[in-house]
C-alpha cells in the first residue's frame, strides 16, 4: 500500500497485488470536489480512467454528504453494523471538518479510531495555515481522547496482520 497526503493538494492511496501490479487507486477530495483544476497539477496520463473530481460529476452527485461525518452515509453505517466492525482507520481530508467530524462521531458510537500519521491533511484557513491545524488535530485533539494516532509502518502492520 502506498499513501500520500499533504497540506495542499489531497490524499491518494494505492493497493498493489504485492507483485508490483497497482490492483486498486483512489484519489479523495473533501466531498469528492477539489477547489483547484486539477488538470493543471496532475498529468492526465497519472489520473485514474475516468477521474472527475468536477462538483457535477455522477459520483458526487450520488454520494454528496450533507454532513461533514462519514456516519451521514447510511448504507457505511448498515456496512459496519452488518460486519461487526469495532476499529476504524479513519484518513483523508479535511482534517479539521471531514475527518475531525468522522473520527468524533466514531468515538461516540464505540468504535476504536486509528489514525495513521500523515494520512490526513487540510488547507490553510483564516485562523491556522495548515501545518498548524493539521499538529493541533493530530497530536493534541484526537490522541488520548478520540484516537490512537499511530506511525504509518504501525498502520501499515496492522492491516497486515488481518
Amino acid at each position: 500500500m502506498a499513501i500520500n497526503a499533504d497540506s495542499y493538494n489531497g490524499f491518494v492511496y494505492a493497493l498493489t497485488d504485492g507483485k508490483n501490479r497497482i490492483i486498486y487507486a483512489e484519489q479523495i477530495f473533501c466531498n469528492y470536489f477539489m477547489d483547484l483544476d486539477y488538470d493543471e497539477y496532475i498529468p492526465h496520463e497519472y489520473l485514474l480512467d475516468g477521474f472527475d473530481a468536477s462538483s457535477d460529476n455522477p459520483y458526487a452527485l450520488a454520494r454528496r454528504k450533507e454532513i461533514n461525518s462519514c456516519f451521514g452515509n447510511k448504507e457505511l453505517v448498515e456496512y459496519l453494523d452488518k460486519q461487526k466492525v469495532k476499529a476504524l482507520m479513519i484518513v483523508g481530508l479535511q482534517t479539521n471538518f471531514c475527518i475531525d467530524a468522522s473520527v468524533k462521531s466514531a468515538f461516540e458510537r464505540g468504535y476504536r479510531v486509528i489514525i495513521p500519521k500523515g494520512t490526513n491533511s487540510t488547507v490553510d484557513n483564516d485562523y491556522m495555515d495548515a501545518e498548524t491545524t493539521y499538529k493541533y488535530y493530530n497530536e493534541m485533539m484526537w490522541p488520548n481522547r478520540f484516537a490512537d494516532c499511530i506511525s504509518l509502518d504501525e498502520a501499515i502492520g496492522m492491516m497486515e496482520r488481518l
